[in-house]
């Protein structure tokens, strides 16, 4: 049985598409596949890059095999992006095959939009095994005819002259066709694409295949090798791979750990055996390995890789495989393998029977009669569609894909920007794409969680405790005012976009309560703010602009003392900082006073500000964020009070007056000290302060200073 090894060089030209200069997407690639969980749904995670400044991103999903037909309309992916990077999720995307198209926009006006071709909700195979599953060249391999059926067409079986233990390239992908390789060691579209078209024919759904065999492999070798050791090659006596250490194994690992953490996996499909059946095998004592020895092989190796992938239940598709012909020997079945991969079906969880292939007994002869060409191709086809059955995506777990990681951005002094890659990985890398370096194995720009550049696009490889890879978007490092904007002015949370929100009732209504009504808290009115409803959560993206978050608290006055029992409705209010916890109110309810909250909110990427309904019930909880704004970091102190004097003299009372601070934010409030201590304070709309209780024959000195909603105090007035 000869077999080559293919050398191959791809050169690949990626084009990015911008519209109108404003806005590209980077992720996810065109025509790839995301595998879909159990309710044919998987999310869409989408990032790119804006030149303009942008209050909000948008997106969309068109059917392009129904005249375009709108699926998911436009929908806020993104609020207030910062830094020139966008991120956001199409979440519950049902099985099918889409075009995303992403806009952005500057309030209500459009200022960019740009669309990925294709993208996929479906299913992701991982093929292993030998010849017969990796596919050889001129053999007349079956192309798909369905462009649903895709792959990466890229081979990384040999590098620099010898077998290659690389991390795949970033993929690219396309039709699958019959000169193709499939990543990463596939020769050719093999039965592959005809497999494709069946199962996208009878799914309604994309199919993407990653192909990790190697011809004239045994059991012994995928267990040797993954194990880190070297392996002997039954045919020529020599060390697999003249000696490198990987291989066969390490090409379903990288595999696993590259391409199904990024999209997600359904199962591997493994067609494998005719190696340990070839009478030339004398792997064992001499001979060919017995039932027990193969089953041995199959499962360590199985549960090797869902050990290296971290998923037990990681199922496997074991073909029927051990016919075989020496040169002008009759073909037979070898039946201990036939026997030991049944029991490995019966036996081991997730594992799904695959075709009997021995009972394709019409082969190619090339000096065995062991492969498959042409119309036996699809014979091969068939018999595997056979098999992929509603029986087995019924009990076949999918894995889905993990979540593209978050790249933060913070415009810093030195027109520079720092992009920081989510923590929690064992290992970061990052390249310079803009020079070229797009892959894992490339030169690094550097290995920190965080990198902070003026110039360059830069893609952040992630690598968890368990040697799953995942990758982020590509970033730009181009400092603008437009992409990096400066705090300038007050802002009212009514005003901006939320990230998200949630309502227990409805929606939560801005500048009104939750009834509709203007906000009131005590009597006390307020023009803007927000109304809701327990239980309710509103997240706003800050990018680290402002500095403080300013806002009344309480149970609205549209819910009288004597509703629900009495209390008016009860809640607690929460503000969490970057997901932690900073402020937490009291059991409030609505006899309950309003309290005033002033949080430092400097440098935090996101406010989130809930209302829970303290564990009793919601009934009558309208809570009101009144008067909710942020602050400018701000450092300039009030203007000292102008005046002070006093009047109403007595032996034992005096009333204090003074004029009003200025102040380039606003006065928050003024505060009365007596003899150097602090013993008051009052709203900044009150410009006079009563003291009683003096004694007779002391000495009493009275300041007032001006502090603003940033803590910054004035001089005092004396």
């Amino acid at each position: 049985m000869s077999h080559k090894f293919k050398f191959t060089t791809i050169f690949l030209v990626l084009f990015v598409r911008w519209a109108n200069a404003q806005i590209s997407v980077n992720f996810p690639m065109d025509k790839a596949v995301f595998q879909r969980n159990s309710n044919n749904q998987a999310n869409i995670n989408i990032a790119g890059i804006f030149t303009s400044a942008t209050t909000s991103i948008e997106a969309r999903l068109l059917n392009p095999l129904n005249g375009n037909s709108i699926v998911v309309d436009w929908t806020v992916i993104q609020a207030n992006p910062l830094g020139g990077v966008f991120y956001g999720t199409i979440s519950n995307v049902n099985g099918g095959w889409y075009t995303l198209e992403v806009r952005a926009k500057s309030g209500a006006t459009v200022i960019g939009t740009t669309s990925v071709n294709r993208v996929g909700v479906g299913e992701v195979f991982i093929i292993a095994g030998q010849s017969n599953a990796q596919g050889l060249e001129n053999y007349g391999s079956v192309s798909s005819t369905d462009e649903r059926v895709v792959n990466h067409n890229w081979s990384g079986q040999i590098v620099n002259g010898q077998c290659s233990t690389q991390i795949p390239i970033y993929p690219t992908f396309s039709q699958l066709q019959s000169n193709n390789n499939i990543a990463t060691w596939g020769q050719s579209s093999w039965c592959w694409g005809k497999l494709g078209d069946l199962l996208v024919s009878n799914l309604g759904v994309p199919v993407v295949f990653f192909n990790t065999a190697v011809a004239g492999t045994t059991t012994r070798n995928w267990r040797v090798s993954s194990d880190n050791q070297s392996t002997t090659n039954i045919y020529t006596g020599n060390p697999f791979c003249n000696g490198v250490i990987g291989p066969p194994y390490r090409n379903l690992k990288n595999a696993l750990n590259y391409y199904a953490s990024i999209f997600g996996v359904r199962a591997v499909l493994w067609h494998q055996g005719e190696s340990d059946a070839d009478p030339r095998n004398g792997e064992y004592n001499g001979g060919r390995p017995s039932t027990q020895d193969y089953y041995d092989n199959l499962s360590y190796i199985i549960n090797k890789s869902r050990t290296d992938f971290g998923n037990s239940n990681l199922p496997w598709v074991v073909s029927r495989v051990s016919y075989i012909g020496v040169g002008t020997q009759t073909p037979t079945t070898y039946q201990p393998v036939i026997d030991a991969q049944n029991n490995a079906i019966a036996s081991i969880n997730k594992v799904f029977s695959g075709p009997n292939t021995d009972n394709l007994t019409n082969r190619f002869f090339d000096g065995d009669f062991v492969h498959f060409s042409g119309s036996q191709l699809i014979d091969l086809a068939n018999a595997w569609y056979s098999e992929l059955n509603s029986s087995f995506f019924s009990n076949a777990t999918p894995t889905t894909a993990k979540t593209l990681p978050i790249i933060t951005v913070n415009c810093i002094a030195g027109n520079q920007l720092q992009f920081t890659a989510p923590s929690g990985y064992s290992s970061y890398k990052w390249v310079r794409t803009d020079t070229g370096n797009n892959d894992f194995e490339s030169t690094a720009e550097a290995t920190s969680q965080s990198i902070t550049r003026s110039s360059g696009d830069y893609r952040c490889y992630m690598t968890d405790a368990q040697g799953n890879i995942v990758v982020s978007q590509t970033v730009k490092a181009v400092f603008s005012s437009s992409i990096c904007p400066s705090c300038a002015t007050t802002t009212f949370l009514s005003d901006i976009l939320e990230s998200s929100s949630s309502n227990g009732i409805g929606n939560f209504k801005k500048d009104l309560s939750h009834s509709g009504a203007t906000i009131t808290l005590n009597g006390k009115t307020y023009s803007k703010g927000l109304g809701v409803h327990t239980n309710s959560e509103i997240i706003y993206n800050l990018n680290g602009l402002y500095g403080r978050f300013v806002s009344d608290i309480g149970i609205d006055d549209a819910i009288t003392p004597a509703d629900c029992g009495g209390q008016g409705g009860t809640a607690v209010f929460q503000v969490y900082r970057d997901n932690v916890l900073a402020y937490q109110s009291p059991i409030l309810n609505r006899n309950s006073p309003i309290l005033n909250l002033n949080i430092n909110v400097s440098g935090v990427t996101q406010l989130r500000i809930k209302v829970t309904d303290a564990g009793d019930n919601n009934w009558c909880d309208h809570g009101d964020w009144a008067g909710a704004r942020l602050y400018c970091p701000d450092n300039t102190a009030p203007s000292t009070p102008t005046n002070l004097t006093g009047s109403n003299l007595t032996t034992k009372c005096v009333t204090l007056n003074w004029g009003a601070s200025n102040d380039n934010v606003e006065v928050a409030q003024y505060k009365i000290y007596r003899n150097g201590s602090l013993i008051d304070s009052v709203a900044s709309n009150i410009l006079s302060y009563s003291i009683t209780n003096l004694q007779a024959n002391n000495t009493y000195t009275y300041e007032v200073r001006a502090e603003d909603y940033s803590k910054n105090l004035s001089s005092p007035a004396i």
